[in-house]
């Protein structure tokens, strides 16, 4: 079960997200509750649950000029949660990555359904997405030798705006 709250003296408040900005820069985890006027912050090692964050998807993202994350991650050790970020990227960059999806074989301008769509609840924009690129992949337990799914990753690019939508769940 994914949880967000805090604890103070052994209280547990829930966080209510709608309020909520994100920032990450190198070691550095940050939150931002508008509503209550708090910060929560985090200068830590952070286990990487990908194997390389400078590919997504097959996207080159490592030249980003901008990057919102939201990460919340299962209380055991199988890695379990969801991952989401958004990147921004200048002109230069952002047209480099639109003649990479043009090539890849696993996206495409075919627009995603909407209910996959719903994962990206806090970038309504993705449904007004003019000219873009989208990719929705399985994730699968590798371990296992029946390739037994475990979740999915969600890709979206604006090719008007250069901004990648990212979100990863594993079960």
């Amino acid at each position: 079960m994914l949880e967000f709250y805090e604890k103070i003296q052994g209280k547990r408040t829930e966080i209510d997200r709608e309020n909520l900005y994100y920032y990450h820069k190198g070691l550095i985890y940050a939150i931002i509750d508008v509503k209550n006027a708090k910060l929560y912050y985090l200068k830590n090692n952070v286990i990487d649950y990908h194997n390389n964050y400078d590919k997504i998807l097959g996207i080159e993202i490592k030249n980003y000029i901008d990057m919102e994350i939201y990460s919340v991650k299962g209380q055991e050790a199988q890695n379990d949660g969801i991952d989401y970020y958004v990147y921004a990227f200048n002109e230069e960059e952002g047209k480099k990555i639109e003649e990479n999806l043009y090539k890849s074989r696993i996206w495409n301008t075919e627009k995603l359904d909407n209910e996959i769509l719903n994962c990206f609840k806090y970038n309504n924009e993705v449904f007004d997405i003019q000219n873009g690129y989208y990719c929705y992949k399985k994730v699968y337990d590798e371990a296992n030798k029946e390739r037994e799914e475990k979740g999915y990753e969600i890709g979206v690019y604006d090719c008007d705006k250069k901004i990648l939508y990212y979100y990863w769940r594993k079960n």
